[in-house]
């Protein structure tokens, strides 16, 4: 998860793993604020960035070369024409 969030440029904190344990106790949730609807959406951030790599495909996949042991195994992107 770690190397997933740095590889989407997402700061890494250990509530990533078990965020839910935070509800009702330390966190509270109202249930008339639509923010707190995102609570259960924990990947909003992720689907947000996974558009921008669509939007930059060529981009992402230099930086996904980079970060790989062995980048001839990364595939290439498919850019619908």
């Amino acid at each position: 998860m770690r190397r997933i969030l740095d590889f989407l440029e997402i700061p890494w904190n250990d509530s990533v793993l078990h965020h839910e344990r935070f509800i009702g106790k330390d966190v509270s949730l109202s249930n008339v604020e639509r923010s707190s609807d995102q609570v259960s959406k924990p990947d909003e951030t992720v689907i947000k960035k996974t558009e921008e790599i669509h939007k930059n495909v060529h981009e992402w996949y230099k930086k996904a070369v980079s970060v790989v042991n062995d980048p001839a195994r990364v595939d290439k992107p498919i850019v619908p024409e």
